[in-house]
């Protein structure tokens, strides 16, 4: 379990506006019914459609576009502004309905009933856990074996690995969260007896718990320095191609914990300098969410769409909305047995949007649909199941559908989900419960 990321996925290599996501097959963009030209002209969009040469652009009346490689596919992608146009924004729709549809929050915040005591995809998060807004403290040290020592030469790209955590977390975050990441002083360094494989880290099995080496660094560092005062400690080694090791603990006790007051990462191996992968296991170590990919293997129940499924990637709403970084205004938890019609902002949309980015529809006290709205180069909508009855790596987050067109609909514990209208700018989702 990731806790135990015995082999990593690294996505992009740098972090660059919206991060990198796995990207679902794209569909034409259809224009709101609400958009209106001033020239009464209706411009042709052929965005995320099919192209066949790569670098060929073609002009339309809804701006330029240039024939690029998305994932395995070939697609227009706009290159250029579309002609002047002017539209109504859907925020404004009359039709949106108002909080007579919604409830209280609370209901919303479903319980986590599975197994697992140490992460969660609910509410409460788990006691161990320290506020996911504000500042996170990690210390870093460094651990040399025999046939990989540590040394000031692998300093450099760690240090650069954690300021990209740090501005991942600050967009994320909507600017709430900070990652600040101190490094111990190279005498406090730690060296263990033997080689990686005599400390069972060569051909270790998938899951393989390496806690014992961690809680192993902290007693030999505590001897002559102090971790206190952080709430992440991260033991970190040289770079390897022989091993790809990512492990979160929480703090305590369990299983999996450091047996201290603060929770920790063991990274080691190819993975030591990637922001992805320590975004990942800090995902777990600091806001203890769950991994959403399947430990037996196979293809992830909730795709690209999560850093906890796809290291690197966006955070979804949901993930936002456990680590207490979504205001209550830019969440609407609908009523059940309501017809109703919701606006949704961009999930990345600045922290001065303030309006909706996700909606949630409770259908258990441990169950939820979640709609939101993604760029991808266009706008997309996302619309995925939580179960927290589902077990750590067992896909708690499955998607339900996806697409970047209106009048597209999706049915799931009877709710007919439908997209009314989808500008670059928002979506409108309408609701319809008791589905017959």
């Amino acid at each position: 379990m990731c806790i135990v990321c015995q082999t990593i996925s690294v996505g992009a290599a740098a972090l660059t506006g919206i991060l990198s996501i796995a990207t679902p097959e794209p569909a034409v963009v259809t224009p709101s019914p609400t958009a209106v030209s001033q020239s009464a002209i209706q411009p042709t969009s052929i965005g995320g459609t099919t192209c066949k040469k790569i670098g060929q652009i073609r002009n339309t009346s809804a701006g330029s576009f240039r024939c690029t490689t998305v994932g395995k596919r070939r697609i227009w992608q706009r290159s250029g502004a579309p002609a002047t146009t002017t539209t109504v924004a859907l925020h404004t729709d009359p039709t949106i309905s108002g909080t007579e549809s919604l409830q209280d929050l609370s209901a919303c915040q479903i319980l986590d009933i599975s197994s697992d005591t140490t992460m969660s995809s609910g509410f409460p998060r788990p006691d161990w856990l320290r506020s996911g807004s504000g500042q996170v403290e990690v210390l870093v040290i460094p651990v040399s074996f025999s046939d990989l020592p540590f040394t000031t030469r692998d300093v450099p790209a760690l240090r650069q690995a954690y300021e990209q955590t740090n501005q991942y977390f600050s967009e994320m975050s909507y600017g709430r969260a900070a990652v600040r990441t101190t490094f111990a002083p190279e005498s406090a360094w730690v060296t263990l007896d033997g080689t990686l494989e005599q400390n069972q880290l060569i051909n270790s099995p998938p899951q393989y718990d390496a806690s014992g080496i961690f809680r192993k660094v902290i007693d030999i560092y505590s001897r002559g320095a102090s971790a206190d005062g952080y709430d992440v400690v991260s033991v970190v080694s040289a770079y390897s191609p022989l091993l790809g090791l990512g492990q979160a603990l929480s703090a305590g006790s369990s299983k999996y914990g450091t047996s201290r007051s603060f929770s920790g990462m063991l990274i080691l191996g190819r993975t030591v300098s990637s922001w992805e992968v320590i975004s990942h296991e800090l995902g777990h170590a600091w806001l203890g969410f769950e991994d959403l990919y399947l430990f037996g293997g196979g293809a992830p129940p909730f795709g690209g769409w999560d850093l906890m499924s796809k290291s690197g990637a966006e955070l979804s709403g949901w993930s936002r909305f456990l680590a207490g970084w979504m205001d209550p205004t830019l969440i609407r938890c609908a009523k059940p047995g309501v017809r109703s019609r919701h606006f949704l902002s961009p999930l990345s949309s600045d922290a001065r949007v303030d309006r909706p980015r996700v909606l949630v529809l409770a259908l258990s006290s441990y169950a939820a649909l979640v709609v939101e709205l993604r760029d991808v180069g266009f706008p997309y909508v996302l619309v995925y199941r939580v179960d927290t009855s589902v077990s750590h790596g067992q896909g708690p987050i499955r998607t339900i559908g996806e697409t970047g067109k209106a009048g597209v609909s999706f049915t799931s514990d009877s709710f007919r989900l439908s997209v009314a209208a989808i500008q670059r700018d928002g979506v409108i989702i309408e609701v319809v419960s008791a589905i017959g």
